[in-house]
């Protein structure tokens, strides 16, 4: 584009910090790739002009800038697929990608052998037929994960399509071109690919995220030829609309036993004496997380003790506990995305001694490494130590978790409905 855009070659290359040399190599791709030259050839020094071709292709690469949104513009987590030892990894996979491959290896790869068996296969997979060098949507099952997340009416419409083409550019989605371009390896080869995808993908709404996906890719035999079957199954996903960062109702803690007795023993036990050293609160040990300001005016708050039945081990894992004893709570590299409203409630009941009690959902990295909706109620009380000094104690019971937005958004709804007037 700077080189349509400016005068001569010599004022394009130094507007983009490039040598002449470097960016008459990079025109000649671009036009290996369109087939045809894209700039009339001038002489050193005069005007450069586009072809029809490189008009055209000028006019849809700005059309294309123009749609994209701050958003698209600010992601800094590219596309990547990284391959997976197939025979190592095939058993640690989910059941679901394990039945798939389990499924095709019975009828040996090829469709034409069990008519009933391939219907099922290709129900929950994508299929490509190559043409010309390039890959064609040929079948796109209605239950596979893909269909799910891009909607029916966009993949009915992809079908018969292209892909993939052959070259990354401007006017080409750099997410197919990284996700099919080992297609034509397992093509050639036949030996099957496993590995696992991460980059930004826009979904049925036009709203793009962040998936992240395990996928088998294999060759088999059909009554159309040879296609390359794809299996991928996502496992989690950003989810970055404001309707879905976490959302906190307060609650009145006098009601905390009509709604929660397992955090209502807590209230209870700091009701008759709110000092760390009373037997009732130290039973509860193995079930609080405490925190203790690290300054003067509780400028930071480090987690002092979390134990090991506390909530958010058993989400986080035993690892994790132990990284994050001695840790600020603010620090993201350990907590997380945790949104400011979440964690201003730390700093109110530790200022001013207000027990607080509240209803959360928000989405969290798992343990096992998905991304998780958790509903979970928060009981938060300041405690004394022996010499005096304040302490926060936070106790969590969580109700429930899901993968998906769409069944973590009907759970809240359901234990919302409990709080209604």
């Amino acid at each position: 584009m700077a080189a349509a855009d400016n005068i001569t070659l010599q004022d394009a290359a130094q507007s983009l910090g490039k040598s002449v040399a470097a960016l008459s190599i990079q025109i000649k791709a671009l036009e290996d790739i369109a087939g045809q030259p894209l700039f009339e050839r001038a002489v050193r020094g005069k005007r450069s002009k586009l072809t029809d071709a490189g008009k055209l292709y000028y006019s849809r690469l700005q059309s294309s800038l123009n749609n994209l949104s701050p958003a698209d513009l600010n992601r800094s987590l590219p596309t990547e697929v990284i391959e997976l030892d197939f025979n190592r990894e095939i058993d640690n996979q989910s059941p679901k990608l394990k039945k798939f491959w389990q499924d095709l290896s019975s009828i040996d790869f090829d469709l034409r052998n069990d008519p009933d068996k391939a219907y099922a296969l290709k129900n929950v997979s994508l299929s490509f037929r190559e043409e010309n060098g390039q890959w064609i949507y040929h079948h796109i099952g209605r239950r596979n994960d893909y269909a799910e997340y891009k909607g029916w009416d966009y993949c009915r419409n992809a079908i018969g399509k292209v892909a993939m083409l052959r070259q990354p550019t401007g006017l080409f989605h750099p997410y197919d071109w990284t996700v099919t371009k080992n297609y034509n390896k397992v093509f050639v080869t036949g030996e099957p690919s496993l590995s696992r995808v991460q980059g930004w993908l826009d979904d049925a709404n036009n709203t793009y995220r962040h998936v992240t996906y395990h996928r088998i890719v294999v060759r088999v035999a059909s009554k159309d030829g040879p296609l390359i079957m794809v299996k991928g199954l996502i496992q989690n996903f950003d989810l970055p609309e404001p309707s879905l960062r976490p959302k906190l109702i307060s609650l009145d803690v006098e009601q905390v036993e009509s709604y929660s007795p397992f955090l209502a023993r807590f209230y209870k036990a700091w009701q008759k004496n709110p000092l760390w050293n009373s037997s009732e609160i130290r039973a509860l040990h193995p079930e609080l997380m405490m925190c203790r300001p690290l300054r003067p005016h509780y400028e930071t708050l480090v987690a002092a003790h979390i134990g090991e039945r506390h909530n958010a081990t058993l989400y986080f894992g035993n690892a994790w506990r132990e990284t994050a004893i001695g840790v600020s709570i603010s620090d993201r590299d350990i907590w997380g995305e945790f949104d400011e409203k979440i964690n201003d409630g730390y700093y109110s009941t530790l200022n001013t001694g207000i027990p607080s009690f509240e209803l959360l959902r928000a989405a969290y990295p798992h343990k096992s490494g998905r991304i998780m909706h958790a509903v979970y109620f928060r009981l938060m009380l300041r405690l004394f130590l022996s010499d005096g000094s304040p302490v926060l104690v936070n106790m969590l019971e969580q109700h429930g978790m899901e993968e998906t937005s769409a069944a973590a958004t009907v759970l809240a709804q359901k234990l919302l409905s409990r709080l209604s007037p």
